[in-house]
């Protein structure tokens, strides 16, 4: 289940600033640190990346493909720029890629991330790069993976 990153108490605290990055950064660090101890203790290192997506693009690469082996996101955070834009994760091949998500639209996920998972929250298939589509507006990922 996605976490709200970006607005946690828009009910309690109506002045809150919905895009405050540094709110957001703080609490990507937290679940950074987090995904870094817990895969340490499961004997794997979690890699760390961010990624710039123009709008209308299509699979537009994060992660580069590594021969023999799948990429496993273990924890995202998406920002949009505009309020109706639209982003799809997929597994990236040599040629076109194939879905390995849902499409998520920015006006009801925008500022929501989701928190580390052990078992990830998104696979590649072995030897295919990790990549995203986005809609009318261009996006912003921060994220952690590991190499099976």
């Amino acid at each position: 289940m996605p976490i709200d990153l970006c607005n946690p108490c828009a009910q309690q605290c109506p002045g809150f600033v919905a895009h405050d990055l540094t709110f957001r950064t703080a609490l990507l660090n937290v679940l950074c640190n987090q995904s870094t101890l817990l895969a340490r203790a499961a004997g794997s290192e979690d890699l760390r990346g961010f990624g710039s997506v123009a709008s209308g693009q299509t699979d537009a690469p994060l992660i580069a493909a590594v021969a023999g082996k799948k990429i496993v996101i273990t924890a995202i955070l998406p920002t949009t720029d505009a309020a109706n834009t639209t982003f799809q994760f997929r597994s990236k091949p040599v040629g076109v890629g194939s879905n390995i998500s849902p499409v998520y639209d920015s006006l009801s996920f925008s500022g929501y991330g989701f928190n580390y998972n052990p078992a990830g929250w998104y696979a590649t298939a072995v030897g295919e790069g990790f990549s995203v589509t986005t809609g009318a507006g261009s996006a912003d990922f921060t994220y952690t993976y590991r190499l099976e």
